[in-house]
């Protein structure tokens, strides 16, 4: 009875460890948006233009974000639509840093 206890207990911290050591690393793979940005302005691949049309959007994210948690609860339809803007706003900083357009510095 006490191996199976402790077999089991093995196993469970086992998986519980796998799981988290899982989740760094995804988490590492994908830098947030603010080091993407911070990384294509260093390599020049992001213009000051640029930089200032991503930094507006974020602002509109933060605020969309802060107005759907006003009444203290982020709805489904919320969601999908902080979602929408986050994919979004993902998929034009991408084209941006590969569309060619270099800074001088």
């Amino acid at each position: 009875m006490k191996n199976k206890i402790l077999v089991s207990f093995i196993l469970f911290v086992g998986f519980t460890l796998q799981m988290d050591a899982q989740r760094d690393f995804r988490g590492s793979c994908h830098p947030n948006k603010k080091e993407r940005i911070k990384d294509g302005i260093k390599s020049g691949e992001l213009t000051r233009p640029e930089v200032r049309q991503l930094a507006h959007q974020n602002k509109n994210l933060h605020r969309a974000k802060k107005h759907a948690l006003a009444d203290g609860k982020i709805t489904k339809a919320e969601k999908r639509q902080l979602r929408k803007l986050k994919k979004q706003q993902n998929r034009n900083l991408y084209h941006q840093k590969h569309d060619g357009q270099r800074r001088r510095f």
